[in-house]
């Protein structure tokens, strides 16, 4: 069996004031921090074979408290670039603009266009292990963009992705999302039909 757990990164001070990140490199804040320590022992339950993340520091740290080791680090799976947007908080945004971003029909003024950064998701899933069980610690963007891949879940039909969480799917012939946004108990994850 194949399963992929892609975790969110933990909370950084930018997330708390809703200031979006981009590929700006930010460190966790204390809370993120709480958060991957939190979700450790669902992801030491879930016995992975092999673990990847971004190469920001944020992921990278959230990969250290989740004591994945050895960690391939993975620029591949670095949050979308949003150009202009990075550094900018939400309220300072045309409302409008950010909600179309969010599902998926804009592009902010120098952004990475969302095709090439669901297609640079789509490549970072193929070389992933064949078999086993995979954890890649990532972004809320490109968590949505792996979603679009596997399962044609666009991201105009999807909540927002929690800092500090678990998306599980079961990838065997057909691609089954399993769990979204687990920041506590993996019960659900064999749920009975």
């Amino acid at each position: 069996m194949k399963r992929l757990v892609l975790v969110r990164h933990g909370e950084t001070a930018w997330n708390a004031r809703r200031v979006l990140q981009g590929q700006e490199d930010i460190s966790l804040s204390p809370q993120g921090e709480r958060q991957a320590a939190a979700i450790a022992p669902l992801v030491r339950e879930l016995g992975p074979q092999a673990a990847y993340s971004s190469d920001l520091r944020r992921a990278r740290e959230t990969a250290g408290v989740l004591g994945l080791d050895p960690l391939v680090l993975d620029p591949s799976w670095r949050e979308a670039s949003l150009g202009n947007w990075e550094g900018k908080a939400k309220a300072e945004l045309d409302p409008a603009e950010y909600q179309a971003w969010r599902a998926a029909r804009f592009d902010p003024p120098g952004a990475e266009p969302w095709q090439a950064f669901k297609e640079r998701i789509g490549r970072a899933l193929d070389a992933l292990p064949d078999e086993g069980t995979t954890v890649v610690v990532t972004h809320g963007g490109a968590i949505r963009a792996a979603l679009s891949v596997l399962i044609g879940l666009e991201p105009d039909r999807l909540i927002p992705v929690e800092p500090g969480s678990l998306t599980v799917l079961d990838l065997n012939g057909t691609a089954r999302l399993k769990a979204f946004n687990v920041t506590g108990s993996l019960a659900t994850l064999d749920t009975p039909d």
